[in-house]
Formats: structure tokens, sequence, C-alpha cells
């Protein structure tokens, strides 16, 4: 068990990267760009919206991917 239980990341971890507040927003926006599917995008918008609690397979899957896909394209 780790000494010092009292730290906290800043930001959000996707795989091996933190990413700050703004790094995130950039995330947000390109996934949303590339999302095209229209089935995808509503069970994603019904599932911010609170209306589903659960992503279907499918979902995720494409999630996954563009994200994966816009984290190493920005690799610095």
């Amino acid at each position: 068990m780790a000494k010092n239980r009292d730290w906290q990341e800043r930001g959000v971890r996707i795989g091996s990267r933190i990413f700050d507040e703004t790094e995130s927003a950039a995330l947000v926006r390109e996934v949303r760009k590339r999302v095209k599917d229209p089935d995808v995008i509503a069970e994603i918008e019904d599932f911010l919206d609170g209306k589903r609690k659960t992503l279907s397979a499918r979902s995720r899957d494409v999630l996954y991917v563009v994200a994966v896909s816009v984290v190493m394209m920005s690799r610095k």
C-alpha cells in the first residue's frame, strides 16, 4: 500500500497520459467531429442526458477507436 494516500491526479487519464481541462475539451471536440454514425450519436446523447445507463458495445467500440486515434495523433 502506498505511504501517501492523499494523492490526486489533475485531469483525465487515458492510457498512460493525463489530459488537463484544455486537452480534454479538445479531445471531446475531435470525437464529436469524427463520429459520423447517427445511431451512435443518438445513443451517446441519450447516455449523457441520463436516459440510458449504459452504452452498447458498438458505441463503446466507436468511442474507443476514435479516442485512441485522436490521442495517438496528438502525441508530442
